[in-house]
């Protein structure tokens, strides 16, 4: 038998060992015990060991056979994560322009643009050439990104979604949509419309009501926290899944409690449709751990108390839960006709993957289709990493652009691992 490539053995309290798998997600405390795991190559066996040490070990992962091929297993669930069949993910674009300018967006907006009717008569088209030879799919999300999706809603998304709307119910199919918004624009109309799509929302705050304003306002200067704050609040009260994204820093961090304070008068039916997703401003992000950091776990806290759910996104999980950009039935289709395969990237030529045809046909660039579809876990250093099943060498986006030495892509120093490791502890069994 040997030791499982994926171990981590933490110190904890100054007399506790802390084991954990990544593959098995399993957990081993030792009290009072030093315990160092050495897998010279050579075998071990229970004399090695306590047998009920021994035992526990096998039952957690943390000692397997010898011809279990960890990484082979690895790259088996990732595959079988990414791969499912069942359901198809469909970005759109209508626009990448915005009503807003925040100062950290990573797009290049682009004043007037807006999907034709040429396009939105191929995406259409798409929708039903899709569901006519794909009959193992059982759920068609759509997404509406950009740009500010909401800009050119009757144009653009509303007879989007009555055509995916008739297709799916003729074909047995479930839809469901979702917005990345700014929120500004919500109104009663498209709440009503709406209502039927059981829509989701990711709506971003900056900071509390002092900070958000300084950043995002409309023209004559007249802040939008109260706007955002109260489509947030009728979305909620109508049943609308929110993910209610709060962008801090260093700097605003201390006025993220105002809005925890804002929303507490909403009853708990309203409030259970709110998720909590905090994420720093990428510009102001340091590498490892820092006070901030450690001050943005305390708000986590307040929200959770407050009884919001918070999303744990300082614990990657790009294996188990892959980002929509990693998955096979996924594309991205902008206002242009251009594809692309993630969002989180500038629209332009070069991270292009291709472009939708006038009849509804998705016609790739093959090189730059694979070397996406490829990139994943390429790098023997990642599939052997004691964190790989939870890191998974990052998302395709990231690993396609990382260079090609055999290093971490996120940099992370043994003490950083040690970091995730702790959170996913306190995660589970600290709360």
């Amino acid at each position: 038998m040997k030791y499982s490539h994926y171990n981590s053995v933490i110190t904890i309290s100054g007399r506790h060992t802390l084991i954990y798998n990544s593959l098995t997600e399993k957990f081993i405390v030792f009290k009072d015990k030093s315990v160092i795991l050495n897998d010279g190559g050579e075998g071990i066996d229970e004399k090695d060991v306590d047998l009920p040490d021994f035992n526990r070990m096998i039952e957690a992962g943390v000692i397997i056979d010898d011809d279990v091929d960890e990484p082979q297993k690895l790259l088996n669930l990732i595959s079988e994560m990414e791969n499912n069949r069942n359901e198809y993910i469909l970005h759109i674009n209508p626009t990448l322009d915005c009503n807003f300018r925040c100062w950290y967006c990573y797009e290049n907006h682009l004043p007037g643009s807006v999907m034709s009717g040429n396009t939105i008569n191929a995406t259409r088209s798409f929708i039903s050439k899709l569901l006519d030879s794909r009959p193992e799919i059982k759920v068609l999300r759509i997404g509406f990104f950009g740009g500010e999706p909401l800009l050119h809603f009757n144009d653009t998304v509303r007879p989007i979604l009555e055509y995916a709307k008739s297709m799916t119910d003729s074909h047995g199919v479930r839809l469901t949509c979702n917005f990345t918004s700014n929120g500004s624009l919500v109104n009663d109309d498209y709440i009503g419309f709406l209502k039927e799509f059981n829509p989701g929302f990711q709506i971003t705050l900056d900071g509390g009501k002092e900070s958000h304003d300084k950043v995002r306002f409309h023209k004559g200067g007249r802040g939008s926290y109260d706007d955002i704050l109260s489509a947030v609040t009728r979305l909620a009260e109508n049943g609308a899944d929110i993910i209610l994204r709060i962008n801090f820093t260093s700097a605003n961090l201390g006025t993220v409690a105002r809005i925890c304070e804002d929303l507490r008068h909403l009853p708990e039916k309203a409030r259970r449709n709110i998720r909590i997703d905090l994420q720093r401003v990428w510009q102001d992000r340091a590498t490892g751990k820092d006070e901030t950091e450690d001050r943005a776990l305390e708000v986590r806290h307040m929200f959770t108390q407050a009884g919001f759910h918070v999303i744990p996104n300082y614990i990657p999980s790009h294996v188990r839960y892959p980002c929509y950009g990693d998955k096979r039935n996924h594309v991205l289709i902008n206002y242009d006709g251009r594809l692309f395969g993630c969002t989180a990237r500038d629209f332009n030529d070069a991270n292009s993957i291709g472009h939708l045809s006038e009849s509804g046909t998705l016609i790739f660039d093959k090189a730059r289709y694979e070397r996406r579809l490829n990139a994943k876990m390429a790098k023997a250093v990642c599939r052997t990493c004691r964190i790989a099943p939870i890191c998974g060498g990052g998302c395709r986006q990231r690993a396609m652009e990382a260079d090609d030495k055999e290093r971490c892509v996120f940099n992370y120093s043994e003490k950083d691992k040690d970091d995730i490791v702790l959170d996913i502890f306190e995660h589970c069994y600290c709360r």
